[in-house]
């Protein structure tokens, strides 16, 4: 968890955006559950997340992986999805 959350501090100080501006939650189980969930409850601007490169044959997952596909589609915002 420690691990995360200096990761995530990383990221927001080379974005060069107000540490007011940006905030984020580390928490654990199901992902776009969790999302959801903490979108539902912090009501945000946006979610950014990222999502895997397809698998070779996964046609299902071939637009957006499954998380990020439920989160697009069940956001209340927008959302930013970035390929790694």
């Amino acid at each position: 968890r420690k691990a995360a959350e200096d990761a995530l501090a990383i990221v927001v100080k080379e974005t060069g955006l107000p540490p007011s501006r940006v905030s984020w939650t580390v928490r654990q189980g199901g992902v776009y559950q969790e999302i959801l969930e903490e979108a539902n409850s912090i009501h945000p601007d946006l979610i950014v997340m990222s999502s895997h490169r397809p698998q070779r044959h996964a046609v299902r997952t071939y637009f957006l992986g499954s998380n990020a596909g439920h989160v697009v589609r069940y956001a209340k915002c927008s959302v930013l999805v970035v390929r790694n």
